[in-house]
């Protein structure tokens, strides 16, 4: 039985609160790269797993988020059984069910696609830093559909956050650019995304030639913002 508490989560960034909002309750949850343990902490707080695995190559992040998710375990949070693993992501396959949802945040969109294809599990919430559009292709590949991509603005930077379910059946239609670029969502309203539309406008029209590539991008980028009006 999984109980979902109401504890307050503003000291969060906006990044981070959007990643654990997308968190519904599993058996077992995997925080990969974990760092300080700000998402494992909400899980335990909120007990939204039986056990979760909060995992993380650098040995200075993990001792953190002992630190952090320590006192909720001593004050009775004991209904999430917490286990610290020191090691890549990849690593932890076979160690748990392929129903298990995993979170991976702050990582390369490249590594992020070598941790999926290792685990395969059945969900993914992903925040990636960077090469967005390949591990969007990669995750279609794989035979994974995002119920949720969204462009989040946190500190004047943007982010994508997405929700990945595996999928029983393959996808009948491939992803167009539009969607690799910026998103399967990029035809909601979004004030955030409507932002970096322009901020990637405005870069490029300030090129002094511009490139079929550009061009090509400066294209989509209108096309999604006539969608944003």
């Amino acid at each position: 039985m999984f109980t979902v508490r109401c504890y307050n989560v503003c000291i969060l960034s906006i990044r981070i609160k959007k990643i654990c909002e997308l968190i519904s309750p599993k058996y077992t949850i995997i925080d990969i790269g974990c760092d300080h343990g700000l998402v494992s902490e909400f899980i335990v707080k909120n007990g939204l797993a039986t056990k979760l695995i909060a995992c993380d190559v650098s040995i200075s992040s993990l001792n953190k988020a002992k630190t952090l998710l320590g006192p909720h375990l001593e004050k009775g949070a004991k209904d999430v059984a917490v286990e610290f693993m020191c090691c890549d992501g990849a690593d932890i396959v076979g160690i748990v069910p392929t129903n298990s949802l995993a979170i991976i945040a702050g990582l390369g969109g490249r590594e992020m696609l070598k941790i999926v294809r290792a685990l395969r599990l059945g969900e993914f919430i992903l925040a990636p830093q960077n090469c967005q559009k390949e591990l969007r292709w990669g995750m279609y590949e794989l035979g994974y559909r995002a119920s949720t991509d969204k462009t989040i603005k946190d500190k004047n930077k943007f982010y994508d956050v997405m929700l990945y379910g595996l999928e029983d059946k393959p996808a009948i239609k491939e992803p167009n650019l539009k969607e690799l670029l910026y998103g399967f969502d990029y035809k909601k309203s979004s004030s955030d995304l409507k932002a970096r539309l322009e901020l990637d406008k405005k870069q490029i029209l300030s090129y002094n030639k511009l490139t079929d590539e550009n061009s090509k991008k400066l294209k989509i980028i209108e096309e999604i913002l006539q969608c944003q009006q």
